[in-house]
């Protein structure tokens, strides 16, 4: 029996190793845990100790109550010459003219391919890969190859045709 993680905002099963889910991006950290063989299962609600509500599982059931936290931190791409900043959600970004995030600000941009590159939360931490774009991708001064993933570190510079922008952890 396989078992998911139940996401409470559109009942998708996702992979128990996920922490957002992958219809909707809702936050998996405290989604219930169902079995494949389950319909949507009861829940006890209770107070966790952030002060926020958690999912857990009746008495019976074979999942551990506790769920491990999340070490996921919010991050964006900063570019400083022209005072922009655009927040990257925890699913994958598209960046480019007919991209997901500040399309009207690239839209503008002659070389920017219309997909040029994809930023994601994978694994705990961010990559970033360039989606065959005609001019190319840069991280740190290096081109990407077209469709690798990189991992981002904060403090790293992303280039893509004349923007270059900083990856920066957001408060």
């Amino acid at each position: 029996m396989a078992t998911y993680k139940l996401c409470d905002i559109c009942n998708h099963k996702s992979d128990v190793t996920y922490l957002v889910c992958e219809n909707c991006v809702g936050d998996l950290t405290i989604a219930t845990y169902v079995t494949e063989n389950e319909a949507l299962e009861t829940t006890d609600k209770r107070e966790d100790t952030t002060g926020g509500l958690a999912a857990q599982k009746s008495p019976d059931s074979k999942q551990p109550a506790s769920r491990p936290t999340s070490t996921f931190q919010h991050f964006k791409i900063v570019n400083q010459d022209e005072n922009i900043e655009i927040q990257l959600p925890i699913a994958e970004t598209i960046i480019g003219r007919e991209g997901d995030v500040e399309t009207s600000y690239f839209e503008t941009c002659n070389y920017i391919s219309r997909r040029h590159l994809s930023i994601k939360y994978k694994d705990e931490h961010y990559v970033i890969s360039d989606l065959n774009s005609h001019n190319g991708s840069y991280l740190n001064n290096r081109r990407l190859n077209p469709e690798e993933e990189y991992p981002l570190t904060e403090g790293d510079t992303i280039k893509i045709a004349d923007k270059s922008f900083n990856f920066q952890k957001s408060l």
